[in-house]
């Protein structure tokens, strides 16, 4: 390698100060986690990440950021499932929309946050030819931002 030159790895007068473990050790417990662990993990989790229309919890969640309109993103999620699939809308709000049929549930929420909408996604089945898919296919419709 002529000519090669090796750059540093930090720039020279940019270097920290070594820290012991003992700091770090006192920095990192008690850990901070936002689920529980044990036991109770599974009764906190249902009652904490569950579908707002149900208390049963979600198998999977989606979230699509875009610069439809709220009020559009549930009038068009609602022609795509009754175009699509044999889904039936069993509850609707000014900005969510649940459809349940034979292959799951899927719950749309809308909420408007700087200037873009965010859309959230849930369904009551992991992965498959069935609520999931089509969920993730109606996202894939939004102009993403």
């Amino acid at each position: 390698m002529d000519g090669a030159k090796i750059l540093p790895m930090r720039p020279p007068g940019k270097r920290q100060p070594p820290i012991s473990n003992a700091k770090v050790d006192e920095a990192c417990w008690p850990p901070e986690v936002d689920a529980p662990t044990g036991a109770e993990h599974t009764e906190s989790r249902s009652r904490s990440y569950g579908s707002p229309f149900t208390s049963e919890p979600s198998s999977m969640r989606y979230l699509v950021m875009t610069h439809v309109s709220p009020e559009d993103v549930i009038r068009r999620a609602k022609e795509y499932f009754t175009t699509h699939t044999l889904l039936q809308v069993a509850d609707d709000s000014a900005d969510a929309v649940r459809f349940e049929g034979d292959i799951g549930v899927a719950l749309i929420r809308v909420d408007r946050e700087h200037g873009h909408t965010n859309v959230h996604a849930e369904t009551d089945r992991v992965v498959g030819l069935d609520v999931t898919d089509i969920t993730k296919r109606f996202l894939y419709t939004l102009e993403h931002v």
